[in-house]
């Protein structure tokens, strides 16, 4: 009787013992499933915040290479005159003529010739430029100022020569004439406003 009950009280014994092993077991394997769960929302997250970084990289990318393609296309706009460039720069020819007591004989524009389709077309202007002074060096000065703009323009051809100019008491002085034949780069639509010619 004595061994049945001790034989009775290890059976409980070794159940509980195995109820709570299985419990603890069971509450490993619960614990490690969430575990694993909060893993996998983790590893998830983790992987759109990558995909998002990526994508980021790219928009900046992106937005550094336009920045870049705009400042070439504002440098490359800038190696050609404007229809207002282009008048502001004859006025400053004028402008520098009386600096250096030059007088412009004449300006005279040949017929624009398209040289490539942008927006506006890119064209060439020829233009042909006469002026005389009493003094050579004025002269180089005046034909240094033009060789500044050498990006935009292109010289075709260039002559001096002296001539005996006629004061109004009838004196006679030695005079310089120069001519230039010159080709300019122009964005322009106008066809009509480059067909000009001025002088005396």
């Amino acid at each position: 009787m004595k061994k049945n009950k001790k034989v009775n009280k290890l059976a409980v014994f070794f159940t509980i013992s195995i109820l709570e092993i299985a419990s603890v077991a069971g509450l490993f394997a619960y614990k490690g499933y969430l575990i694993g769960k909060k893993s996998e929302v983790l590893h998830s997250e983790t992987k759109i915040l990558q995909e998002k970084t990526a994508i980021a990289q790219v928009a900046n990318d992106l937005e550094k290479q336009k920045t870049e393609k705009e400042n070439k296309i504002k440098q490359a706009r800038a190696a050609f005159f404007t229809d207002q460039s282009l008048m502001d720069f004859l006025k400053e020819l004028s402008n520098i003529a009386g600096v250096y007591n030059l007088h412009i004989n004449s300006i005279s524009f040949g017929g624009l010739k398209n040289m490539a389709n942008t927006t506006p077309p890119i064209q060439l202007l020829p233009v042909n430029i006469s002026i005389s002074g009493k003094n050579y060096d004025d002269i180089v000065h005046f034909m240094s100022y033009l060789e500044k703009k050498g990006y935009s323009l292109k010289f075709n051809n260039l002559s001096v020569g002296e001539f005996q100019s006629i004061g109004s008491g009838g004196s006679r002085s030695n005079a310089t004439n120069l001519s230039v034949a010159i080709t300019i780069y122009v964005q322009t639509n106008s066809k009509g406003k480059w067909s000009y010619k001025s002088g005396d």
